[in-house]
């Protein structure tokens, strides 16, 4: 479990080392139920949510928020491609 200090309307971060991965973290001061979530890594078959997106935007005023992430081949060209599920980011947000 890793713990972040971040402002409101500034990108915070944080490097998941067993998989080269760093996650960027933003919650809008003006839209408080909107967190933004993105992950970026040297590997480019590793790793990203769902539809193979880089970002993802979660609700920040929920207790905790599993965010799966996925790792293989990006589809391209309107193919369908089954990726491995690599693990799930746990984020839980405190407003003090």
């Amino acid at each position: 479990m890793r713990t972040l200090t971040c402002q409101f309307d500034k990108i915070c971060s944080a490097k998941i080392e067993p998989l080269g991965l760093n996650v960027g973290i933003m919650v809008f001061r003006r839209e408080p139920e909107r967190a933004s979530v993105s992950l970026y890594g040297d590997d480019l078959s590793c790793c990203y949510f769902d539809s193979a997106a880089d970002k993802k935007i979660i609700d920040p005023r929920k207790p905790v928020s599993g965010v799966p992430i996925f790792k293989g081949t990006r589809a391209t060209r309107g193919l369908f491609i089954q990726n491995e599920r690599v693990g799930t980011l746990y984020l839980r947000f405190d407003y003090r």
